[in-house]
């Protein structure tokens, strides 16, 4: 078979994001309006949910869908135990300043005055300054940010009539409590302060990542942001769809016993769905068809594989007990816990 189509592993997107229409839909209306009426009408979204699920995935399709309008997106990550938003989002106007003569230079004197205040004393490390300054350290702070992110919204809009700024973070969960707190505190800001400006944000984290952002200091995350959870399984149409359609527009067809079995053993899991679908594609002769007996020819392999993930070399069960035969004993896995888990 030729190059696969489906996409296994962590922060992979999908091909074709099953079973995310309504979320997509949404984020697509709120970017009309707030297109429209500037921050008044943003809603910063954190998509939630264990791994595997696709909150990364969806996360880089409201990005695309924003670019399409015209939005530059500022993409960071939470990092266990690195202080790294804001540094990072201050090194990347250091970059882009440098780099360019578009809305990023022309902002350049906002984000001067962030980067030559002492930021090692809001903990996030120094170094980040964009020229030389003989001014004393200062507490970096969410209405200088704010201010900084609403002009080069402005800026970008000028180049852009429907563009504005997206600002994403992935694994929320995984941030400092003082980057959280000053993310948090920006766009409380914005919200206050700038209502007009076309800043957006979103992010990703782990079931658990509203009580990160409250012991952070966020009193009511779910009043600044929709927590929206994103669920463990798809629905059985969906999933189907997942596992048939990238195939389709590749010009492969799956048996419809194939494709069922696929949703079954994987219980329509999002990562299990792309890990089991690629190893069948793998298995398969082609050139234009997978078969039931290539899905119950792949299984063994993959699901022995999950196994060594799940239980590790000296788990207590066979790496291949439930898979060396046909049919295999139902297959679950918690990925609620398991660090392992594919994650897309």
């Amino acid at each position: 078979m030729r190059d696969s189509v489906y996409t296994p592993g962590a922060g992979h997107s999908p091909r074709v994001l099953a079973g995310r229409d309504d979320i997509l839909r949404d984020w697509q209306l709120m970017l009309n309006d707030v297109d429209a009426r500037g921050r008044v009408r943003a809603q910063d979204i954190v998509l939630v949910g264990p791994r595997g699920v696709g909150k990364t995935a969806t996360m880089s399709a409201f990005a695309a869908l924003a670019t399409q309008q015209g939005f530059e997106c500022v993409n960071l990550q939470g990092v266990v135990g690195q202080a790294g938003l804001v540094e990072s989002l201050l090194q990347r106007a250091q970059t882009r300043i440098a780099a360019e003569s578009g809305p990023w230079h022309r902002t350049r004197a906002a984000f001067e005055r962030l980067s030559s205040v002492n930021i090692s004393v809001a903990g996030f490390g120094g170094g980040l300054s964009t020229r030389e300054t003989k001014q004393p350290g200062t507490r970096l702070n969410a209405g200088s940010l704010a201010q900084a992110l609403a002009e080069l919204a402005g800026e970008i809009r000028q180049d852009q009539p429907h563009g504005g700024l997206l600002v994403t973070v992935d694994e929320m969960q995984a941030a400092t409590a003082v980057d959280l707190a000053l993310v948090a505190a920006t766009l409380h800001r914005l919200n206050v302060d700038h209502r007009s400006a076309v800043v957006l944000f979103a992010g990703t984290g782990l079931p658990f990542t509203a009580e990160v952002l409250r012991k952070a200091g966020v009193t009511h995350p779910d009043r600044l942001f929709i927590l929206q959870d994103i669920p463990l399984t798809l629905e059985v149409a969906d999933a189907r769809y997942a596992v048939i359609e990238p195939a389709r527009e590749a010009g492969v067809t799956w048996e419809p016993e194939a494709a069922d079995l696929i949703v079954d053993v994987s219980n329509g899991y999002p990562a299990h769905l792309q890990l089991f679908a690629d190893a069948a594609w793998s298995a398969a002769p082609g050139p234009d068809a997978i078969t039931l007996v290539d899905v119950q020819t792949s299984l063994p392999a993959v699901g022995a594989q999950l196994e060594r993930r799940t239980l590790g070399p000296d788990g207590t069960a066979s790496p291949t007990s439930r898979w060396s035969s046909w049919p295999p004993s139902p297959y679950t896995v918690d990925v609620h816990q398991s660090p392992s888990s594919p994650r897309h």
